[in-house]
């Protein structure tokens, strides 16, 4: 359905708002069936052991009952609006009162505050006030918490809430989308808030149509800021803000696509942009052995809930065996993952071994897909964009389901100290700066972020057991450097070799950082990385030593207020660096690097 499609159809198409609860992302006649997979669903303990998942679901709601009250803090109603819908899923699933009355007093309470907007980007209200995706989260929350409690809220508590949601957020929402008078509106405007933004508001007009008069028109913007987000997807499915934030939001659209298609008796239907058919490659191609995720910008190394239940569904609607095989390995098992997934479903393994993402400018390899096999990910790609980090030719590795060499991924915010002020600030906070990258500083400064400073994947080639990821990043040390071109060779079973060529402006010294995980010793001239029983044996061959040689163990520590929890944040990196004694203008970096005990003293053979 293409954009004017979806606007007439939105205009005259019949919108049916059930009266049994839930129904937003299931029917009622699914309820069942739902809460017997919850109960036969086995889920891990913090113990390393496994327990019933309905146990855990109750373990949890009792301890966000019984918690102790917390020092007001500036997004507390934000994340406690993530709570309402957990001890409202217990509720669904568990059907314990106590949890509903518990709910209830929440949305009364948080009904009664006068704005819901991030503290920190202002309190105004009322209808010709912008939108934020703090203020659509709440909202949102609040919408599915008040479906999964059913036939525990009624009539006259259904009509209090939407006008509450009307007010607080919906046509603030109008007000920021019909003119595109918020940034995240703009047409052309590719970062998350759009789908996160137009995606909350329109679940919610979805839950409360038959209660709010402009609901016809606000659907049509919140779709079209979906459809706008899904036209942005190049033809490889990713998204360059990175892989969690966007599964995360992208499942925010999703579940408002099938709240929207139920509401329209299927009219509406927004699964059928051809994007959706692509995108879940993003997330599989970029998922480790060893069940991580490539954790390049601000992103974690694993799919957190919303991401995990974005791509069950998308396997569930596009019948895709291998996005459900990597959406198992991070089972979010809450009620709409119970939903989707079908456990009588089978899995497959991709053909593919190695991806190239040439907007996001990563490109990824692994000897193959069993849980022992090797993977490297190498990034090359703009120097500003949201979310962005200056590492530019950094790279990863993992290889016997471990990780060795790491990126930092992404530190606790910290808005009143500009971690997002790309000007300068942002670069203060080490994960996010060149110093927290496997990559390289020049007279111990990094790269420079703009849009003149780009690096990319040059090429990505295979054979018979290697691959090859060739990237340069020789404009984004302004001043600095004329030339950095990185070569990296991952050859089956478990070798990799990294190759860089540096032509300096002027002379320079140049420091070549790993991060790693575990620990790292020193034997002789190679470094050996060592993680839960795994070994990397790292081997310097050039340059050449003889003229002084330094090998730097750094741990830096940095101590900041975290402005979502109120808490000080006490993050740190650590990495070793390797470097000339001397200045030179030009340097050739060649390292070997190999996985296993028997290696320590092995000599490398490159003629072949």
């Amino acid at each position: 359905m293409d954009l004017d499609t979806v606007n007439e159809t939105l205009k005259c198409c019949e919108l049916n708002t059930p009266a049994q609860r839930p129904w937003l992302l299931f029917d009622a006649g699914q309820a069942q069936t739902i809460r017997r997979r919850a109960q036969a669903s086995i889920v891990p303990d913090d113990s390393g052991g496994t327990r019933p998942l309905l146990d855990k679901v109750r373990d949890d709601c009792n301890a966000i009952l019984t918690r102790e009250p917390e020092d007001p803090f500036p997004l507390q109603t934000y994340q406690d609006s993530y709570k309402m819908v957990t001890v409202a899923e217990g509720y669904f699933l568990l059907g314990d009162r106590v949890y509903a009355d518990w709910v209830n007093k929440q949305i009364e309470q948080v009904c009664g505050i006068a704005s819901w907007m991030n503290p920190a980007l202002g309190t105004s209200t009322g209808p010709d006030s912008h939108a934020e995706h703090v203020m659509t989260n709440i909202t949102a929350n609040l919408a599915m918490a008040h479906d999964l409690l059913g036939d525990a809220r009624n009539e006259a508590d259904k009509a209090a809430l939407a006008d509450a949601i009307r007010n607080h957020c919906i046509l603030p929402f109008i007000f920021s989308t019909k003119t595109r008078a918020a940034w995240w509106a703009w047409e052309d405007w590719k970062t998350n808030w759009k789908i996160m933004c137009c995606g909350e508001a329109g679940l919610a007009v979805c839950a409360f149509a038959d209660h709010i008069p402009e609901a016809r028109e606000a659907l049509w913007l919140a779709a079209r800021g979906v459809m706008e987000t899904f036209d942005a997807v190049p033809p490889e499915g990713d998204w360059e803000e990175g892989v969690t934030y966007w599964f995360t939001t992208l499942y925010m659209g999703l579940r408002f696509a099938t709240a929207l298609r139920r509401l329209s008796g299927g009219a509406v239907d927004l699964f059928q942009h051809e994007a959706l058919g692509v995108t879940g490659d993003f997330a599989v191609m970029t998922t480790t052995p060893g069940g991580r995720v490539y954790n390049f910008n601000d992103n974690m190394d694993r799919l957190p809930p919303y991401s995990a239940d974005a791509l069950v569904l998308l396997a569930k609607e596009k019948g895709r065996e291998d996005w459900l095989q990597t959406a198992r390995m991070f089972a979010s098992h809450s009620v709409q993952w119970l939903a989707a997934e079908n456990p009588d479903l089978h899995t497959d393994v991709p053909q593919r071994t190695a991806v190239r993402f040439p907007w996001t400018g990563i490109a990824t390899a692994r000897t193959g897909w069993g849980p022992d096999d090797t993977f490297i990910a190498v990034k090359a790609t703009r120097t500003k964009m949201s979310h962005g980090h200056l590492d530019a030719n950094s790279f990863v590795l993992e290889s016997r389901g471990v990780p060795l060499l790491i990126d930092s991924g992404t530190w606790p915010y910290a808005f009143s100290l500009g971690n997002h002020d790309e000007t300068g600030p942002r670069w203060n906070f080490d994960a996010f700066a060149s110093v927290g990258h496997n990559t390289l500083l020049i007279d111990g400064q990094g790269q420079s972020c703009g849009d003149a400073f780009v690096a990319r994947i040059v090429s990505l080639d295979s054979g018979n057991g290697w691959h090859r990821i060739v990237a340069d990043a020789s404009d984004v040390y302004p001043g600095l450097l004329k030339r950095f071109v990185r070569t990296i060779h991952l050859v089956a079973p478990a070798s990799v070799i990294v190759h860089d060529e540096i032509v300096c402006d002027g002379e320079r010294h140049v420091e070549w950082l790993m991060h790693y995980a575990g620990t790292v010793r020193t034997k002789g001239h190679v470094s050996i990385v060592e993680n839960e029983g795994v070994r990397l044996v790292v081997t310097p061959l050039l340059p050449d030593r003889s003229m002084g040689w330094r090998v730097n163990d750094v741990t830096r520590t940095s101590t900041y207020v975290n402005d979502e929890s109120g808490k000080q944040a006490n993050p740190s990196i650590r990495y070793r660096s390797f470097s000339p004694f001397r200045a030179a203008e030009k340097f050739e970096f060649l390292f070997a690097m190999r996985v296993g005990e028997d290696h320590v003293d092995g000599e490398w053979d490159f003629r072949h």
